[in-house]
């Protein structure tokens, strides 16, 4: 799973396989400090270990369409995902 949205947790806590999560340090709908409590529950409840990259940005800085999006977040962002994709599905 890969998810740049914080929202939908309970199918956070229900999936299996690897997770990688992307997330703006200043974004204010998702307080940093809630990312722990969401990796501790994630690790808990669906046994597996995520992957969050935190980035110098806002909320959306990977939607090149809105007013948020970082450039240098969202490229990082998007090379991490490969990385990831060609490391865990080939």
């Amino acid at each position: 799973m890969i998810s740049r949205h914080p929202g939908r947790v309970a199918g956070l806590l229900r999936a299996q396989g690897r997770s990688a999560r992307h997330y703006g340090e200043l974004d204010t709908t998702v307080p940093l400090e809630s990312l722990e409590q969401l990796r501790a529950a994630i690790e808990q409840q669906a046994d597996i270990v995520p992957t969050f990259h935190l980035y110098p940005a806002g909320h959306a800085f990977f939607n090149d369409g809105r007013e948020t999006y970082h450039a240098a977040s969202a490229q990082l962002a998007w090379d991490r995902t490969l990385e990831f994709l060609n490391s865990h599905v080939g």
